[in-house]
This record gives C-alpha cells, structure tokens and sequence, in this order.
C-alpha cells in the first residue's frame, strides 16, 4: 500500500469511529447515570441527604451544599464529572472490537466503576489527596485495603 492507501484507510477508520461514538454516547451517559443513581440509593440508605436534578444532558446530585455535575460533551466526546471537590473527565472510546467505552486514566473503565469515581469526593471530601493519580488534585485515595 502506499502513504495515499495508508491515509485513505486511516480517514475511514477516523469517520467509523466517529460515527460509533455519536452513536453511542447518549447510551454510555445514560448508563452512567443508571449506575449513579444505584450508587446514591445506597447512600441514602447510609444515611447521605442526596438529591439528584438536571436536564437529559446534564444531572446535578447535591449533597448538603456540595455538589456533581455530570454532563455529556458531544463535541469533546466525553463525560465530565464537575463540582465540589471533583474535576475528572471520562473520554468515550471505541475499543479494537468496535466497542464504544468510557477510559479512566488512559484505561477503559466499567460504567459501575465511573460512578465510584465521580461520587466518592463528594461522598468523602475528607479522603481526597493531590498525591493520588500522579499529582492530579480532587480525586479519591483509595485505602490499602482496596
């Protein structure tokens, strides 16, 4: 093959991809948010005051005025996780199987795994560390025994 091959491919690989995660997006950010509001469900049963809100594209859980805002960047491709204590982005992939998937990290991530990640600093605000994740500030230090 030549480099004009080579290009030719590489394009239709780009725009498949594309298309996949377009087409997959809304999908992943509502089982995100499926899996969030498991997580809270516990919560409330442990006794956290939280309450969810938002619009289709964007949710909102309080907690005793702290709070998440969880929103889905088509544009950027990718799930981002704001608010108190909590600063982190899930890019959406596609996988070498076409699979369309959250990363973490560098990492495809579960969508059970997602939610841990965006709840836990604003369940645990007293657990968050700037040493955790190489440095990268508002995220959740896992005990040794994790």
């Amino acid at each position: 093959m030549s480099w004009i091959d080579d290009g030719i491919e590489e394009s239709r690989k780009r725009r498949e991809r594309k298309k996949l995660i377009a087409e997959n997006a809304e999908g992943i950010f509502n089982g995100l948010w499926k899996e969030l509001l498991v997580c809270i469900g516990e919560a409330k049963t442990k006794g956290f005051q939280l309450e969810t809100n938002g619009s289709p594209s964007t949710r909102v859980v309080n907690l005793s005025g702290r709070y998440l805002k969880i929103a889905l960047d088509k544009e950027a491709e990718k799930i981002t996780v704001r608010g108190s204590s909590v600063d982190v982005d899930f890019p959406i992939d596609v996988s070498p199987d076409n699979v369309t998937h959250l990363n973490y990290k560098s990492k495809s991530i579960s969508l059970t795994e997602a939610a841990k990640e965006a709840l836990r600093p604003l369940l645990f605000p007293e657990l968050i560390t700037t040493e955790h994740n190489g440095g990268e500030a508002g995220f959740f230090a896992p005990s040794s025994e994790e």
